[in-house]
């Protein structure tokens, strides 16, 4: 979901316990819960090492049914290098 104000206690528990975030970044673009990609919570996550698993929320209804683009976006967005690709996948 959007973590953007998730307590700080809360992504550090995830953290050190291993617990994935699961984020469906592009649904949440087109929601409009996000303006900018750019500056999606998931990015701010991964940065202080929480994992983070990209998904997608109702695909069907945006006719789409891979997450390619999900990831295509976010490498782009997120300005991501391969260890960054593989970690969300």
């Amino acid at each position: 979901g959007i973590a953007k104000d998730l307590p700080p206690h809360l992504w550090q528990e995830a953290r050190s316990e291993e617990i994935g975030i699961e984020v469906c970044p592009i649904s949440h673009w087109l929601l409009g819960y996000v303006f900018d990609l750019r500056h999606h919570s998931a990015r701010y996550l991964m940065a202080r090492g929480v994992e983070v698993t990209l998904s997608s929320d109702a695909h069907t209804f945006y006719d789409y049914d891979t997450l390619s683009i999900d990831f295509a976006y976010v490498f782009l967005a997120w300005e991501l290098d391969l260890k960054d690709l593989k970690q969300l996948a």
